[in-house]
Order: structure tokens, then C-alpha cells, then sequence
């Protein structure tokens, strides 16, 4: 039999030519003849928000997400979380497991960081050590950034990107996006009073700038999962966030005269904030651009294609949104606070659908999706 069709409704690898699956007897044909996997996750977003959303269909439940974070855990079991995606610790295909691993260690980093920022923190305050200010602002900026690439790199269920690669995408994509940013920004002008189009501008040119480098780098590493396009999306949203906020809290500590409280300040607002910015926004390109190349070779010509531009116009109107002046809420963080529910209940819905897009592959090794 030739395999190569998930089933939309209970993740079996079916035969490309079936009409029913065999596992669950979804009719295959009608499904994806009258809905993309675009609209379908589109759709499944909209009824997280409607209450009507069938959860024994999902492999992802939120309680997950939290329900190893209280537990005790060796050193061992750290290790081997940290030493995933390389040449002898990269699974086979078929022995996958699609299961949700439940994600804690993200919980231990952001501790360990929080912790380490403590620290600089009373140098600076407490002891009045100035040469402690960089570090502080950058590792300030790390703590959440850094946080949910972890996060997102235990969700990584094919095990298949290392540690190494993923500091080389946060590192120089990180660096790279925000220089070609900069770069398109430089054919565009906006206006000191910033507008409503001004923010749609800046929506698209810093989407576009990070999507080309999360497709090269999918493109390099020959990515195919979409949990791999949320990993390798997350680490370069994850670099552009954490040196434009360390910039942020530099400028202004400078501009009022080096006063600490501001720079603090700036340092936690934009730390609150990055938890639904540019990191689950590039998350979400690259498990669009996945979701479009599957096995295949990369081409731009995929960034055209109509699934992915539904799927890649959701971040671009997230971050538009962020951007506008809306005087409804004055001073408030309301509106962020919405656009960060919103962009969660996609990237929650990206994962579910990838660990639906392997569980093939542990149903053949006996495994429980």
C-alpha cells in the first residue's frame, strides 16, 4: 500500500487513493475537496473561541502544558531533552512518536534566567555597578524570549533539530531578519505620527523580513514537519525580539538621562509583551511554509500559494493590530492582551496539527497518538 495521506479527523497514514479511512471511517475525498488545510485550521481556531471544538479529536490539551511543570525531574531527563536532533539522537521516521511530550523544562529555563537577572539586577541597584547594565538589559530581554523557544523546542516531537542549530537561528536569523528589516524599511516611509497604514506597513515589511529568513533556513535544514516550522520560525522571531527589546531598553535609559527605572521598566513591559510578538508570529510562518512544502524541495514560488498567504496573513494583521493607534483603550494593555489570546489559540491549534500530521508513523510502531 502506498501511504501518504493523514486523516483529518484521527491522524491515520492512509493511502493517497482512499475514499474512507480505515481507522476511523472519515470519507477522505469529501474532506479535502471542500476544504484546504488552511480553512481547516482557520476554522478550527475559530471554534477554540466558539466552544465548539470536539477535544477528543485534539492530541494537544491544555493541561499539558502545565501538568509536568510541577513534577520533579532528574538531571538525565535534562540531558536528553537538550541533546535531541543530533546524528545519534535524531529518531527514524517511523519511530516517531506523535504523543505530546508535555513540555516542562521551558519552566526550569525561565526560572534559571529569572533568577540570573535577579542577580544584575541588585548589582546595578543595589551596589551601583554600571558595568553589570549591558549584561542586565540582555539578559533582561532573554528571559521570555528564550523561554518559549524551549517551549517550543520540547513540542518538537520529530526530535530532529538540535540545540546548535537552534542558537544558529536565533543567533545570525535573529540578526539577519532584523538587517533585512531594516533594509526594506529603508524603501518605505513612515510618518512621525504614525497611522493606522503606517502600522499595516510596518506589519507587513517586519512579517516579510523575517518569513524570507525562516524560509531560507526551512529551505537549508530541508524541514518538512510543522512542528519544525514553528521551532525554526519561534528561534528567529525569538533573536529579532530579544535585540530590538535589549535596543529599546538601551535607547531609553540613555535618552532620560540613564535612569534606571525607565530602562527597568522597558525591560519588563517589553518581556510581558514578548510572550505574543514576534516570536509566535514567525512561529506561525513556519509551520504555514511547512504546511505548504511538506516533503518537497523548497521554492518561493510556495510563499505564493494561496494556503500559505491565509496562514501568513493572520500574523501580519496580529501585528498590524499591536502597532495601531487605538485611543479605545488608553494606557492599557487590553488590546495587546487580546492579540496574544488570539495568536496562542493559533499556534496551539499549529501544534495539535502537527503532532496530527506524524501520528502515522506511531501507528505503525504500535505507539499511542
Amino acid at each position: 500500500m502506498s501511504y501518504g495521506l493523514n486523516c483529518p479527523g484521527c491522524g491515520y497514514r492512509t493511502d493517497i487513493s482512499s475514499d474512507f479511512c480505515p481507522n476511523c471511517g472519515m470519507k477522505l475525498k469529501e474532506k479535502n475537496e471542500s476544504k484546504t488545510e488552511s480553512d481547516e485550521i482557520l476554522g478550527d481556531v475559530v471554534n477554540r473561541f466558539r466552544g465548539k471544538r470536539n477535544k477528543g479529536s485534539d492530541i494537544l490539551r491544555l493541561r499539558d502544558l502545565v501538568i509536568n511543570v510541577i513534577k520533579k525531574h532528574s538531571t538525565e531527563e535534562t540531558e536528553e531533552i537538550f541533546t535531541a536532533g543530533l546524528t545519534k539522537t535524531t529518531p527514524p521516521e517511523w519511530a516517531i512518536c506523535a504523543s505530546w511530550q508535555k513540555s516542562w523544562l521551558f519552566s526550569r529555563v525561565f526560572a534559571f534566567l529569572a533568577f540570573v537577572f535577579f542577580i544584575l539586577r541588585v548589582t546595578v541597584v543595589n551596589f551601583s555597578n554600571s558595568l553589570m547594565i549591558p549584561g542586565t538589559i540582555f539578559i533582561g530581554s532573554l528571559v521570555v524570549p528564550l523561554t518559549l523557544v524551549i517551549f517550543f523546542f520540547e513540542a518538537n516531537a520529530p526530535r530532529n533539530i538540535s540545540m546548535i542549530t537552534v542558537s544558529k537561528l536565533f543567533f545570525l536569523g535573529g540578526c539577519a531578519s532584523l538587517l533585512l528589516t531594516l533594509f526594506l524599511f529603508s524603501y518605505v516611509n513612515i510618518s512621525e505620527q504614525f497611522s493606522f497604514i503606517d502600522a499595516i506597513l510596518v506589519g507587513i515589511i517586519e512579517e516579510v523580513g523575517k518569513l524570507i529568513v525562516v524560509a531560507l533556513f526551512i529551505s537549508k535544514l530541508n524541514s518538512k514537519y510543522i512542528l519544525n516550522g514553528i521551532l525554526i520560525g519561534a528561534a528567529i522571531g525569538a533573536g529579532f525580539s530579544v535585540f530590538e527589546s535589549a535596543g529599546y531598553a538601551f535607547v531609553f535609559f540613555v535618552q532620560t538621562g540613564f535612569n534606571l527605572q525607565v530602562m527597568f521598566e522597558i525591560i519588563y513591559l517589553r518581556g510581558f509583551l514578548a510572550s505574543g510578538g514576534h516570536i509566535i508570529w514567525a512561529a506561525m510562518s513556519g509551520a504555514a511554509i511547512c504546511l505548504v512544502k511538506k516533503d518537497k524541495p523548497f521554492e518561493f514560488g510556495m510563499l505564493f500559494k494561496l494556503d500559505f498567504l491565509k496562514l501568513f496573513a493572520v500574523p501580519v494583521v496580529l501585528h498590524s493590530v499591536w502597532d495601531m493607534p487605538i485611543n479605545i483603550f488608553r494606557n492599557s494593555f487590553i488590546i495587546p492582551l487580546i492579540l496574544t489570546v488570539i495568536g496562542w489559540a493559533f499556534i496551539l491549534t499549529l501544534i495539535d496539527k502537527g503532532l496530527k500530521q506524524i501520528s502515522g508513523f506511531a501507528t505503525f510502531t504500535g505507539d499511542s497518538a
